[in-house]
């Protein structure tokens, strides 16, 4: 029998100008199917979802998100750590073009690592099979 759930991890990832963000390593499902649900404007049968495209990315980004070394105009922290996702999406639409952009890509890119990790996991033999 095999383990259809993971212990949450977190990851850190580190920016330029020595800031940082902790992040899950992993969404949960539930988590997932709530990243398309906030990305998706309609969705109809048999007809392609249209998507919100101010969503895009921001959905991803604040569910993976945990903490973060952000400050705001005044040099006093971004606290995000246990808000509500709606918080970190308004604070992450309040960051300025680049630090949004690195970390959206920064974001992605650990959700493209840990797809090829679930594949590589998904071609090794965890045990021997019992005849």
């Amino acid at each position: 029998m095999s383990i259809r759930m993971r212990r949450p991890e977190t990851c850190r990832l580190e920016l330029t100008a020595g800031d940082w963000l902790v992040v899950k390593k992993w969404l949960t499902a539930g988590e997932a199917r709530d990243v398309f649900a906030r990305s998706v404007k309609t969705l109809r049968a048999g007809e392609r979802a249209e998507l919100e495209p101010r969503m895009l990315g921001i959905t991803q980004a604040a569910a993976y998100l945990l903490e973060w070394s952000f400050q705001d105009a005044d040099g006093q922290p971004i606290v995000i750590r246990d808000q509500p996702i709606e918080y970190v999406i308004d604070a992450l639409n309040e960051l300025d073009g680049p630090a949004l952009g690195e970390l959206l890509t920064a974001i992605s890119e650990h959700d493209a690592r840990m797809d090829a990790e679930r594949e590589a996991e998904k071609k090794t033999p965890t045990a021997a099979s019992a005849s």
